[in-house]
């Protein structure tokens, strides 16, 4: 048994176990583990205490760099590095830690970020920085690999004749503009692997007012950022240019002028550089109205322990049923944000923040996805599909579209294609 299985702490009844370089870490006191879909990868901070200062330096195998696993029932949530972090006090200089020296003992703070995180602090380098007949996942695979990094793939995949990545762009951020054209969820699953999602397919327990909810805040609202939103479909072959580079017809989602207070015109346009047809421009302009109005209706709640009442930890990108009667909230929400606090004294408690899936976006929302005003009053059109000026409803350019097959879209958002008559 090693140093640190030697020194006493927390006891073995914790669901929590974190592994410095395999080995078992029990002198930790309190821990804080906080994961975003939006940040990618996670960040850990360990604490310590000892009632006696140390006579050799403690913890020798927290280096910079090391391997640290943190397991909740048994199951893997956080794995990640140490980060290089300078001490203070006067007990000596070591990487990676964060230590203080007072006359209550001693005490030390480790912090580590998920493996994932070097694809946020690195730039590509894709020879050329072109990858040539290729589709998303091809693409995003070798980058991920250039940094050691490896994908689950639970998307759908698309096909590219090239994609043309920024010069000296951070690794990330390129894997999120392929993703984000074709409709695709990221986060990093508790081995430090890349995940691509389109929909996430792991159901967790119940969340219920009165039954595991400690305090809950909601956020009901509407994204008002932009008032339009263009997907302009570009073709990549060889020798084509110009006008004849984009595909048409272009997909255009008008939201409510309900929502433009300022009476000005907020047009946001997007580009999409895959094989793209009407359906593929369609599903792109509906996920990202409908991810921006499904993330302006977040709850916060905070529940007992790191884990649910069947025993499974509470986790990203799982689906929860979600039941707060005094918001009218009853449905099936994915969780986003997360946030796991273990103290000393055995108190644990999680944060989670949630968004509504499709079907459980607000009317106003659902009305604007569906291309309809948010008073539900029908929009008008001329004979040419073009928008009758001066409405001040939801106003379509493009004449309707059959619902998509296939296209990762649920069942509730195919009926909502049908255009008012």
């Amino acid at each position: 048994m090693g140093l640190l299985s030697s020194i006493l702490g927390r006891g073995a009844e914790s669901p929590v176990e974190i592994r410095i370089a395999g080995e078992k870490l029990i002198a930790w006191t309190a821990m804080t583990l906080e994961q975003a879909r939006e940040n990618l990868t996670g960040e850990l901070s360990v604490q310590l205490f000892t009632a006696d200062l140390p006579t050799a330096p403690l913890l020798p195998l927290a280096i910079a760099g090391a391997d640290i696993t943190v397991f909740i029932a048994g199951e893997p949530v956080f794995t990640g590095l140490l980060d290089k972090r300078l001490t203070s006090g006067n007990y000596g200089a070591c990487w990676c830690v964060n230590s203080s020296i007072g006359s209550a003992g001693y005490s030390m703070e480790l912090m580590a970020r998920g493996k994932a995180a070097i694809l946020v602090d690195s730039s590509h380098f894709i020879p050329g920085g072109t990858i040539r007949n290729t589709t998303d996942r091809e693409a995003i695979e070798k980058l991920a690999a250039q940094h050691g990094v490896s994908v689950k793939w639970n998307a759908s995949e698309n096909k590219a004749e090239k994609i043309v990545l920024r010069d000296g762009g951070l690794t990330i951020n390129e894997i999120y503009r392929i993703c984000d054209s074709n409709c695709h969820f990221v986060r990093e699953d508790g081995n430090g692997n890349l995940v691509i999602t389109d929909q996430p397919d792991n159901r967790g327990a119940p969340i219920i007012l009165g039954l595991n909810i400690l305090e809950f805040h909601t956020e009901q609202g509407s994204d008002n950022s932009n008032d339009t939103v263009l997907i302009k479909g570009h073709v990549n072959k060889k020798g084509v240019r110009g006008k004849a580079a984009i595909t048409e017809p272009r997909n255009t989602q008008y939201r409510s002028q309900d929502n433009n207070a300022t009476g000005r015109n907020k047009p946001l346009t997007l580009q999409r550089y895959f094989e793209n047809d009407a359906a593929g421009l369609e599903r792109r302009a509906r996920w990202e109205l409908e991810r921006r109005a499904a993330e302006s209706n977040r709850v916060n709640v905070k529940v007992f322990d790191v884990i649910d009442q069947n025993g499974a930890p509470w986790a990203l990108g799982k689906i929860y049923p979600l039941t707060v009667p005094t918001e009218s909230i009853d449905g099936d929400y994915e969780c986003i944000r997360i946030n796991y606090s273990v103290s000393a004294d055995a108190v644990a408690e999680t944060t989670l923040t949630l968004a509504p899936r499709p079907q459980q976006v607000p009317a106003q929302d659902r009305n604007r996805l569906a291309g309809k005003p948010a008073d539900t009053t029908p929009a008008r059109t001329s004979e040419n599909n073009k928008p009758v000026k001066g409405w001040k409803g939801t106003d379509i350019i493009q004449a309707p579209l059959p619902p998509l097959e296939g296209a990762n879209v649920s069942d509730d958002y195919n009926s909502l294609l049908k255009r008012p008559d």
